[in-house]
């Protein structure tokens, strides 16, 4: 059994049935259903197991780390994702000044493992990262437009630069993809409901790290 994606050839299997898109083939993620409602709430990949109420979306919103199995063994997973009510797609840094092929290496697997699941009839959240404007070349490749993506804040919204970049691919994002409603993991941002308020539907999902706080 291969051990992590490197030598396994960047997972071949996981986009056998897949569509590729832009100059990089980057697989493509199908639309969400507008059938399908939003999450009720968003349970990180890493706690499923402590979770009993399934009613929830899987995401991958924290360290690289505690999902790397997800990416190196997504087979392996694919039940125990099924049992909640959908999954949003491995959320892969992409760090400013990271080397592009990192940055497009990572974006890629974050569309493969969404890819699989979709394939395998599991609902699916594209997520967007984005580092700079470097990165714009490719970050929104195999997303679905004028449909329902996912991006965080979380971790990457302290400094004033950290602030500019994010709000800065935001922005191009919403040009680029001009989703219906945007699932935002992290810190709530009025200003972007003031901007864009009255042509998509922006719904604000905390961080574990402030559920803890708040006491939920």
């Amino acid at each position: 059994m291969s051990t992590n994606s490197f030598f396994d050839g960047w997972r071949p299997q996981l986009v056998e049935s897949a569509n590729f898109v832009g100059d990089f083939d980057i697989p493509q993620i199908e639309a969400l259903p507008d059938i399908v409602p939003l999450p009720k709430r968003l349970v990180r990949f890493d706690h499923r197991g402590s979770e009993s109420n399934h009613q929830g979306w899987i995401h991958c919103y924290t360290y690289d780390q505690r999902f790397t199995q997800l990416v190196n063994h997504t087979e392996k997973y694919l039940q125990e994702i099924r049992a909640f009510d959908g999954f949003i797609t491995p959320d892969c840094s992409l760090y400013r000044g990271a080397p592009l092929a990192v940055q497009i290496g990572n974006t890629y697997m974050n569309r493969a493992v969404g890819s699989y699941m979709q394939h395998h009839g599991i609902p699916v959240i594209c997520n967007i990262r984005w580092a700079d404007q470097s990165s714009y070349s490719f970050c929104f490749d195999g997303a679905p437009r004028n449909s329902t993506i996912a991006c965080s804040n979380h971790g990457c919204y302290r400094s004033r630069e950290d602030k500019y970049q994010f709000e800065a691919g935001f922005d191009q994002m919403m040009s680029e993809l001009t989703p219906r409603r945007v699932i935002l993991h992290g810190t709530p941002m009025p200003q972007l409901n003031e901007k864009y308020g009255k042509e998509v539907e922006i719904v604000y999902y905390p961080s574990d790290f402030a559920q803890t706080r708040r006491g939920f």
